[in-house]
């Protein structure tokens, strides 16, 4: 029997905002599944989920919510001859603009056939499947598919060709809007290589992912970072790689079009091998070639007195620009939540970061189920791996939970989709208590009173001329005063509606500081 599990719900204390926040468990028949894919729909959201029968083994499972969390229908795909499954937490949904139909992309194979081919399933937006196409002709290179992105002139195909010794070759394969094969091309990579993404970027595409020399490479976290542009006919344009030594060793896991032309790639790196930090950085558009990078949560000394402060994993899985400014990257983090647990003193929680324009970190939440925190000593997991954004400023974000429970079909554990809908500022519900713990970019700065009615006083990190801004829950600039030469003053907010705010403060020597400030 089917089941959805709605944690919490609240309203946005935004005045602007008028849609619901929710954190919702989704479960299917008792199937272990993780989120994977999400798309903004007139009527919610429409979603894919990496899943396993209980009795016809992997499976993709169609889900579509409404903006309110609750559940519109949902399908698994597979049936007892064949397996519709889905390889990783990849955008498998291919839908453009003006169409009517959303593509799922996955693996199909027979009953008890390890080979796999691309499957593309076309479904309407109320749910109702109308084909699902195998590109059999491909059971030759072997291919599993990865993501794709679907255009006007047709569907590209990002697969991994298993032909070449060691998975070493990227294999692009162009299909037309109906999902008929046309062409494919493979490139040989090198070494192992795990694909990640695939953007449009207007005048072609470009593939990220990592790429490994042996299986000591990959569990050591020596791999390196592989980026590659293609012309729409397939043609290669130009190559990155980086290093571990240099930067990413996780891979490239998103990637954007900025407005210079340029492309700015995010991903995750290794530290020391003690650590994961986000990274991000710009490319070239004519070269490829790095331009800078920047790594955010700088590995910290291990302090067991400290956990609030040690930011020993933070990895991201899904990165994409904003319509109304700024960036999110959804991912894991680690954090005391569970005392006595398996993985103790850090927890495995999903997170959510946000930056400005100019890649300053805004703000940092983290979000785990209410049940999460009431588990006995075992091991949980929390993450987040695709998200979109709401017409309102609002964030809808798609993961997966991990937790013993001791009961049901998954021989006691629980492993289901999660979906969350937060605010502007990474709010779950109102007042901004996010989860069990909520994290503020904040160096020493202090506001105070909080919540306030007419006037705040700052006290700034260090004497600095001062640039303060206030930005309403859209992301909109509400106020704006600059103080010379200034460690405390204070700031008029009685002409502001009531509502969340964040404060950013910049100083001459590029001192950022990031607070919340709630007015009555």
């Amino acid at each position: 029997m089917m089941k959805q599990i709605i944690i919490s719900l609240s309203i946005c204390l935004c005045k602007l905002s008028i849609a619901q926040q929710f954190e919702v468990l989704y479960d299917h028949n008792g199937f272990s599944n993780d989120g994977g894919s999400i798309v903004k729909t007139d009527a919610g959201y429409f979603t894919t989920h990496l899943a396993t029968d209980p009795v016809l083994s992997y499976t993709t499972l169609v889900a579509a919510f409404d903006e309110q969390g609750a559940l519109l229908w949902d399908t698994s795909l597979s049936n007892p001859t064949e397996t519709f499954s889905q390889p990783n937490w990849n955008v498998n949904i291919l839908v453009n603009q003006t169409s009517q139909f959303y593509w799922i992309l996955g693996n199909h194979s027979l009953a008890g056939d390890t080979e796999l081919l691309p499957f593309l399933n076309k479904f309407t937006i109320d749910g109702q499947p109308i084909e699902i196409i195998v590109l059999d002709t491909l059971v030759n290179q072997r291919p599993d598919a990865w993501g794709g992105i679907l255009n006007e002139s047709g569907m590209y195909l990002l697969c991994r060709d298993r032909t070449l010794g060691g998975n070493h070759e990227l294999l692009i394969a162009k299909c037309s809007l109906d999902g008929q094969y046309e062409w494919h091309l493979t490139y040989d990579t090198g070494f192992t290589f795990k694909p990640k993404c695939i953007v449009d970027v207007g005048d072609g595409f470009i593939v990220g992912g990592s790429r490994y020399a042996t299986l000591t490479d990959q569990g050591n976290g020596d791999g390196q970072q592989y980026i590659r542009k293609f012309n729409y006919s397939g043609v290669s344009q130009w190559t990155n790689t980086m290093a571990y030594a240099d930067n990413i060793n996780l891979g490239a896991i998103g990637i954007v079009k900025l407005d210079n032309g340029n492309y700015l790639f995010a991903g995750t790196k290794y530290i020391d091998y003690v650590s994961m930090q986000p990274l991000i950085g710009e490319l070239d558009a004519a070269t490829g070639d790095t331009l800078w990078t920047k790594i955010y949560f700088e590995s910290e000394p291990y302090d067991p007195d400290n956990l609030d402060d040690f930011n020993s994993v933070n990895r991201i899985h899904g990165f994409k620009k904003l319509q109304s400014g700024g960036y999110i990257g959804v991912g894991e983090c680690m954090h005391e939540i569970i005392p006595g647990s398996s993985a103790d003193p850090l927890d495995n929680a999903a997170l959510m970061m946000k930056l400005d324009d100019e890649y300053n970190l805004l703000w940092k939440r983290i979000y785990v189920p209410i049940s999460y925190a009431e588990l006995e000593a075992s091991q949980a997991q929390c993450q987040l791996n695709d998200f979109v954004e709401n017409d309102d400023g609002s964030i809808t974000a798609i993961g997966r939970v991990y937790m013993y429970t001791g009961t049901g079909p998954q021989g006691g554990y629980i492993q289901d989709s999660y979906l969350i809908r937060v605010d502007s500022l990474g709010c779950l519900v109102s007042g901004c208590s996010v989860g069990m713990t909520e994290f503020e970019s904040v160096q020493n700065l202090l506001v105070y009173p909080n919540p306030a009615t007419s006037t705040i006083t700052i006290e700034f990190p260090q004497r600095d001329n001062w640039d303060v801004e206030i930005y309403d829950c859209q992301g909109q600039l509400a106020a704006h005063e600059k103080y010379r030469q200034s460690v405390k003053n204070n700031f008029d907010i009685h002409n502001l509606p009531s509502g969340i705010y964040t404060i950013k403060c910049r100083g001459e020597n590029g001192t950022l500081s990031i607070n919340k400030l709630i007015k009555e």
